[in-house]
């Protein structure tokens, strides 16, 4: 994924924010969904601090 997101910046000079959730035995696609949510919502908080 920090490959992906330099990649991205180098060539269109913008930002990419990345979330990645596993799946477990114990997940429905709602938690799935939530965790992936909560992993974006990290990456814009570190960005908007680095700022």
């Amino acid at each position: 994924m920090e490959r992906l997101r330099a990649a991205v910046a180098q060539r269109c000079g913008c930002t990419l924010g990345l979330g990645i959730a596993d799946l477990t035995p114990h997940d429905d696609f709602a938690s799935l969904v939530e965790r992936a949510d909560r992993a974006l919502l990290r990456t814009k908080r570190a960005r908007d601090v680095s700022r």
